[in-house]
Order: structure tokens, then sequence, then C-alpha cells
């Protein structure tokens, strides 16, 4: 019984070691009171976030098509909140078009449902406020913004603007 203890109160000790990895996130649960908003301009995706009363806008690196990442089956972007990093919502824009390498490669791939569209480039936004951040930080590779990614994704992103705000 007391090594079982022991176990247990080392395993909470370490946990509580690891630092931004027990950041706790808000899973959505309480979405922005604004509209988030995906268009394009000048080749590349433009994020808008607007409320009743202001607009902000913010141009972000891939190219068109842009596409929120989401739930599979959800209409809306797939948002988390991170208040002990200052973000209020974070979500990740999916967008570039797949190379004939790359959409042979989705096509033979067995955990990507057929017909689905994907991209090359996904980078993070970050509400602070009324502010609107792009992350420096792009993901590159075959990425199917309806399928969703994994919310550690979304951890790195709010991690990464905490940094800036040191």
């Amino acid at each position: 019984m007391k090594a079982l203890a022991v176990c247990i109160f080392l395993s909470f000790a370490s946990s509580l070691a690891n630092g931004d990895s027990q950041v706790p996130a808000d899973l959505g649960l309480k979405r922005p009171a604004g509209q988030f908003e995906l268009s394009e301009r000048d080749g590349r995706c433009l994020l808008s976030y607007s409320t009743d009363d202001q607009r902000a806008e913010i141009s972000l690196a891939p190219p068109p098509p842009c596409a929120f990442f989401r739930f599979e089956h959800d209409a809306d972007a797939r948002i988390f909140r991170y208040p002990a990093f200052h973000a209020d919502a974070v979500l990740l824009v999916g967008g570039g078009p797949l190379s004939a390498e790359e959409r042979a490669e989705r096509d033979r791939n067995p955990w990507i449902p057929a017909g689905q569209t994907c991209v090359n480039q996904v980078q993070g936004v970050v509400l602070d406020g009324d502010k609107l951040y792009a992350s420096r930080l792009i993901f590159r590779g075959i990425y199917c913004p309806h399928l969703g990614l994994d919310e550690k994704n979304y951890r790195m992103i709010a991690s990464e603007y905490a940094e800036i705000l040191r």
C-alpha cells in the first residue's frame, strides 16, 4: 500500500514539474463573443474577427484554399482557450494546394477518406482581447482541415504567444 502511495505521489510530483504541459485548456465550451471569417487577399489567407463594435484582421502565410481546422462534422472552427497564456482563442488555419506528389500520397493513405480536401500548410492564430496574432510557426505536410488536429498543436501556438509577451 505504501508503495502504491509513493508511486501516485511521484507521478503527481512529476506531472507538476512538466511546466506548460500542465496548463489546462478550456476546450472551447465558451466561444469568443465575435465572429471569425476567412477570405483571400493578394494570394494569401486573411482572417478577420469582428464583434458589434470592432473588427480586426490579419494576413496569414498560407496561400488559398483557406480552411479552419474543426471537428469532422462541426461547421465551426475548433477553438481552444488558454487563459494562463493570455489566449482568449487559439485556432488553426490551413491553406496551400497539394502538389501532384502530395495528392498521390494523400490518396494512398488509408486514414484519409477519399475525396477529402487537404492542404500543405497550417498556421495558428491567437485572439488576445481585441488583438490577433499569427504564429511564426507554420506546419508543413499533408493536413486535412475537416479531420482536425490534436489539442497539443493549439497549445504549442498559445505557448509561442506567451513567450513573445514575456
